[in-house]
């Protein structure tokens, strides 16, 4: 229990350092490694709660257990995996994958619930359930891991951020075509700057 208060610690002040400090990184564009890791950790961790509340202990027979683990079981597979993609301004795709996640998430949820809680002729629909809920909600929870690196790098070609590096000689052939600059034209490519802009 003290290793996840530490864990609880730990990924509280890394979030609140994402939150707080890194945007005052000179308003960088969202970085695809930050997005990649927020999806998976708001992922694993609510996981790893629930893995630790049912495997623990009384597990799920526990009334106060099982909640908890319900709960972080939501969170995990509906919402963590949306953090990267948030953080990445993802758009239109990252909703879409989030509001999919939901439904499927509900369904596997309901089916969990069944099973661990549902009466005896109740707990192999909730198997049946469970395991329809959660084969879309993990591949989308995946595809969305995946995503947030993608969105971030988007975006920040879409804020200007890209790095885009233009060899001389190719800036020259931008401005003067491909016979070279006189000298004189020289000062007309450095004063309109890469790509003759």
């Amino acid at each position: 229990m003290a290793r996840l208060l530490r864990l609880l610690g730990l990924s509280t002040l890394l979030g609140m350092y994402l939150l707080v400090a890194a945007p005052g990184r000179a308003e960088a564009a969202p970085d695809p490694v930050v997005a990649s890791v927020m999806s998976v950790g708001a992922t694993a961790l609510p996981l790893a709660i629930t893995g630790i509340m049912w495997g623990t202990g009384r597990g799920a027979d526990e009334g106060v257990r099982l909640d908890v683990g319900m709960i972080a079981l939501g969170l995990g597979s509906i919402v963590g995996p949306s953090a990267g993609q948030i953080y990445a301004h993802g758009g239109v795709d990252a909703f879409l994958t989030f509001l999919l996640r939901a439904v499927t998430g509900a369904v596997m949820l309901t089916g969990v619930g069944f099973k661990l809680r549902g009466a005896e002729n109740k707990q192999l629909m909730g198997s049946a359930l469970a395991i329809t809920g959660a084969v879309p909600t993990g591949l989308l929870a995946i595809y969305d891991m995946y995503a947030a690196s993608v969105s971030a790098r988007e975006a920040g070609y879409r804020e200007g951020y890209g790095q885009v590096v233009i060899p001389p000689d190719l800036q020259e052939l931008a401005v003067c075509g491909p016979i070279p600059c006189p000298v004189g034209d020289r000062t007309l490519l450095a004063a309109r700057g890469p790509l003759g802009r």
